[in-house]
């Protein structure tokens, strides 16, 4: 986490661009866990958000943020 501290110009201060990299690897790392369980289910967006622990509609609200595309996942 050293590279995320040296963007701060004091310590416990935020800059903008520690938000952007905060959100960005949130979206980042949540695209990945969508995209792995949407491959174990086939594509089955019910089985996946059981998968992850969460309700089906957060998982559909996500797949449309995160701009999934789920059909490469049903076979």
């Amino acid at each position: 986490m050293i590279f995320f501290m040296k963007t701060c110009t004091t310590i416990g201060q935020k800059t903008e661009e520690d938000g952007r990299l905060y959100h960005s690897v949130i979206a980042d790392t949540e695209r990945i866990l969508i995209q792995r369980a949407l491959e174990n289910s086939r594509g089955n967006q019910i089985l996946a958000s059981r998968m992850l622990g969460v309700h089906r509609n957060t998982m559909r609200k996500k797949i449309k943020e995160l701009k999934i595309n789920i059909h490469v996942f049903k076979s």
